[in-house]
């Protein structure tokens, strides 16, 4: 799609939905048409109001350029802090978390939602689900497994890898279960009507 020239493409739809929301978007909400329309129609609106502001001289104000300063000189520290200090540490899960129990008190640390790294195979047969589970207790390859059975094209390109996902952010009831799990335990988590696509299976 193009609003006054500028082009918009499904990439900048969903970047601009995780930036907003923290986590990355399941493809069941991408195959939804009315999700999709209202997640166009918002980022139409946005581009028309910034086009609207920067026409009447907003982006000049002195007190906006002093905050958009503040929070470039942010991602860039947060950037370099990344991409160069922290590109040799090789850290454990089980150092993170040895760390983050001997931490937890600190005003810091409660002051950011809990998170959790998880993988996800989605499936919309139940008993394929149980099979998938079955070879994974047996000592099945998760990202082999992701790549070949998994409706969810986005994470199972990535062996069914779904990141760091803070608490709050995703489907209760997925949530409920995988903040509850074991370090290497594996569910079958059954949620309806999903994504408009009826039960689907984790």
């Amino acid at each position: 799609a193009e609003v006054d020239k500028t082009a918009l493409t499904l990439n900048d739809l969903i970047g601009g939905q995780q930036s907003a929301y923290g986590n990355p978007l399941e493809s069941p909400l991408l195959k939804n048409p009315s999700f999709l329309k209202n997640m166009i129609e918002d980022k139409i609106k946005n581009i028309l109001f910034v086009l609207e502001a920067k026409r009447i001289g907003m982006d000049k104000d002195p007190e906006f350029q002093r905050r958009t300063k503040i929070f470039a000189d942010g991602v860039l520290a947060n950037k370099y802090a990344l991409d160069i200090l922290c590109k040799n540490i090789n850290a454990t899960e089980a150092e993170y978390r040895q760390y983050y129990n001997e931490h937890k008190n600190d005003p810091q640390l409660k002051s950011t939602p809990e998170r959790i790294k998880a993988k996800h195979i989605l499936v919309d047969d139940p008993k394929l689900a149980d099979t998938i589970v079955s070879r994974l207790k047996k000592g099945g390859d998760f990202s082999k497994l992701a790549k070949e059975y998994s409706k969810d094209q986005i994470t199972a390109e990535k062996g069914g890898e779904l990141g760091y996902i803070p608490r709050g952010r995703m489907d209760h009831l997925f949530e409920q279960t995988v903040f509850n799990m074991k370090p290497g335990e594996t569910k079958k988590i059954e949620r309806a009507n999903y994504g408009g696509q009826g039960k689907s299976y984790d």
